[in-house]
């Protein structure tokens, strides 16, 4: 088993259509990549199981780069780009455990932690499944997503 943790940035709350989009999807982009890794061309011999053991909305507090001057006093000027200084944005933190068993192989020469992740290392790994997920038939969760962090024991 690899616990991981995947953070969908810009992304809402799912419901259960939607999870279930989201562990297809996620089940897909890691199986891929684990057939690839461990069992090469013949591609068969592996079974994937993603299953998600929460998820949780998580507001981030930014600051603006943009200036904001306007005429008034000191103190209000000051109180208003405090204001205007922050926001919150919303993301999705999503902690779910994959396991992978090779069940005609007997090589058990790599790290399971290592293929969970592979599929989700580079900008154009994690632009290309974003755009997996805003393409679902549940998607409307997913259309706000602009990027990804993933972590699954130190991997990335």
């Amino acid at each position: 088993e690899v616990p991981a943790v995947m953070i969908l940035h810009g992304a809402d709350e799912m419901d259960q259509d939607t999870i279930e989009a989201w562990i297809q999807i996620t089940h897909d982009k890691i199986s891929d990549e684990a057939e690839e890794i461990i069992v090469g061309d013949e591609g068969e011999g592996l079974v994937v199981t993603v299953q998600i053991n929460y998820q949780e909305a998580v507001f981030e507090r930014r600051k603006l780069l943009k200036h904001h001057t306007s005429i008034g006093s000191e103190r209000a000027n000051r109180q208003q780009r405090r204001n205007l200084g922050k926001f919150e944005s919303s993301s999705l933190k999503i902690d779910f455990t994959t396991t992978i068993e090779n069940i005609i192989g007997d090589d058990d020469d790599w790290n399971p932690n290592e293929v969970v992740a592979a599929g989700f290392q580079t900008q154009a790994q994690q632009r290309e499944y974003i755009d997996s997920l805003k393409t679902s038939d549940d998607s409307a969760s997913f259309e706000g997503v602009q990027s990804m962090t993933m972590e699954g024991d130190g991997i990335l």
